[in-house]
């Protein structure tokens, strides 16, 4: 993914226990806070996850947009 890759890994207790059956039976370990595992709670490790990719999307995005211009 290259150097500017920043990966983080989560403990698979801070993922979302209570997933729809398919997650259960197709997807049985924690996958990604953006999916069926997040714990849309306030200071939640994966919430704070969640949001830090926001982050980075909206700092690209507007760094585009300003290039752009």
């Amino acid at each position: 993914m290259g150097e500017r890759f920043v990966g983080k890994v989560l403990p698979d207790e801070a993922a979302n226990a209570a997933t729809s059956p398919f997650f259960e039976h197709v997807i049985a370990n924690p996958h990604s806070v953006v999916t069926a595992h997040l714990v849309d709670e306030a200071g939640s490790p994966t919430t704070v996850a969640r949001d830090e990719i926001l982050q980075f999307f909206r700092e690209r995005l507007l760094a585009e947009r300003t290039s752009d211009q």
